[in-house]
C-alpha cells in the first residue's frame, strides 16, 4: 500500500484517540454509537465485530441515521429485512486495517459486502462521506472511523427490477418483464426474491418459443411464466431450505440443495444479488410451470410417439380403433353361421308347401 500523510492537524488527532479499547464492538457501544450497536444486534453482526481479525469499521454516527429517510431505519430493523440491513452494515467494514495515514486519494477498497468504497482526501472522504473525530480509534481487532453519513451500498436504492436492468445478462428477462408489464409490480415494496435466468438459459428454450412468448397475444401466458419465477418473501440463500416454495403463479417449485443449490432442474449460480426490495439469485434455466411443462412435450416428441399418446387414454376394446378388426374377423364366421340356418329354413318351408300341395291333390 502506497502511504500518503494527512495534514499535522489531523495526525495530531488521530494520535489522541489511538488509546487500546475492547472489540470494535464494544468500543462502539462505549462511544455512544446507539443507532449503530442496535443495528448490528438487529442483523446478528455483533460476532463479527466481536471476535479476531484486524477490521476496517466506517462507524455512522447517530446523526448520520437520522439524515436517512423517514421510517428506513425502523423497516431495516425488523427481521424480514434482515438481509438488507446486513448489507448496508457490511458496506461499512473492510477486512484489513487503514489507517488515516494510509489513505491515498481515490483508492478503491473492497468491503465486506463484495462491493467498492472509494477513499479521498483533503479532507479525508469514504464516497464523498466526511471521516469525522473520532477516527482512527485503536481495538483489539481493528480500527473504527466515524463517518457524518451513512453509506449507501447498491441495495439500498435498487429494486430486484433495477439490479436486473443493470446485468447486461439478464437483459432478455427484463425485456421479458417489459412485455409483460410487471415491471412497475416488481419495482413495488415487495419483499420478493427472484430467480432470474441468464439471456443464455431464454435461448435455450426450444424453437422460437421465446419470440412467441414475447408477442402481445401471448401475454397472459408470459405473465405466469415470470410469476413462477417470483416468491413473495426476501429469502437469502443462507435461509433456503430443501423443499416446495409457492411463487407468485401459485404453483409450487422444488428447492433442492446437494453441494449446490437446485430451483426444480435448474442451478442457482449467481446468489444474494441484493436489492431495497428483495433478493436476486441468478439461475441457469427458464422455470416453466407445469402446463407450459405439458404443452411443450408434444412439440419435441416424434409422430409416432405423440400416435402412440393419442391412443393411451382408449382403453375399452369397443372404443380402440386397434382392437376394432379383431372384433370383425370374430363376427365373419357368426356372419355365416347366420346366412346358412336361413338357407336351410327357406328349404324346409318349400318342401312342406310342396308336401302339402300334394296331399290336398
Amino acid at each position: 500500500m502506497i502511504f500518503r500523510p494527512l495534514t499535522c492537524a489531523i495526525v495530531v488527532a488521530s494520535a489522541s484517540q489511538s488509546a487500546k479499547a475492547a472489540s470494535i464492538y464494544e468500543t462502539a457501544k462505549s462511544n455512544n454509537f446507539t443507532t449503530l450497536i442496535a443495528a448490528v444486534d438487529a442483523a446478528d453482526l455483533t460476532g463479527t465485530l466481536s471476535d479476531g481479525g484486524n477490521l476496517t469499521v466506517f462507524a455512522p454516527l447517530d446523526s448520520a441515521f437520522d439524515k436517512l429517510p423517514e421510517g428506513l431505519v425502523e423497516k431495516l430493523l425488523k427481521e424480514t429485512w434482515k438481509p438488507q440491513l446486513q448489507d448496508l452494515l457490511k458496506y461499512h467494514v473492510y477486512g484489513g486495517k487503514v489507517r488515516s495515514t494510509d489513505i491515498v486519494d481515490g483508492q478503491e477498497v473492497p468491503m465486506s459486502n463484495r462491493e467498492k468504497i472509494t477513499l479521498n482526501l483533503s479532507p479525508p472522504r469514504v464516497n464523498m462521506v466526511n471521516i469525522v473525530n473520532p477516527f482512527d480509534v485503536d481495538t483489539d481487532n481493528g480500527l473504527i472511523h466515524s463517518v457524518e453519513s451513512v453509506l449507501t451500498p447498491r441495495s439500498y436504492n435498487s429494486t430486484v427490477v433495477d439490479l436486473a436492468v443493470g446485468d447486461e445478462n439478464l437483459s432478455t428477462l427484463v425485456d421479458a418483464l417489459t412485455a409483460a408489464e410487471l415491471v412497475k409490480t416488481l419495482g413495488g415494496a415487495g419483499p420478493f426474491t427472484v430467480f432470474a435466468p441468464t439471456n443464455a438459459a431464454f435461448e435455450a428454450l426450444p424453437g422460437d418459443t421465446l419470440t412467441d412468448l414475447l408477442k402481445p397475444e401471448n401475454k397472459d401466458k408470459l405473465i405466469n411464466i415470470l410469476k413462477h419465477h417470483v416468491v413473495a418473501k426476501n429469502v437469502h440463500s443462507t435461509a433456503l431450505k430443501n423443499g416446495n416454495v409457492v411463487t407468485l403463479s401459485e404453483d409450487s417449485i422444488v428447492i433442492k440443495i446437494d453441494g449446490t443449490v437446485k430451483i426444480n432442474d435448474a442451478t442457482v449460480t449467481t446468489p444474494d444479488i441484493i436489492g431495497s426490495n428483495g433478493i436476486v439469485h441468478v439461475i441457469d434455466k427458464v422455470l416453466l410451470p407445469k402446463e407450459d411443462e405439458t404443452t411443450e412435450k408434444p412439440s419435441t416428441s416424434s409422430p409416432s410417439k405423440q400416435s402412440e399418446k393419442t391412443e393411451k387414454p382408449s382403453t375399452s376394446p369397443s372404443m380402440s380403433p386397434s382392437k376394432q378388426p379383431e372384433k370383425d374377423k370374430v363376427s365373419e364366421p357368426e356372419k355365416d353361421k347366420d346366412s346358412g340356418a336361413t338357407t336351410y329354413g327357406t328349404i324346409v318351408v318349400i318342401l312342406a308347401a310342396a308336401v302339402a300341395s300334394i296331399a290336398i291333390a
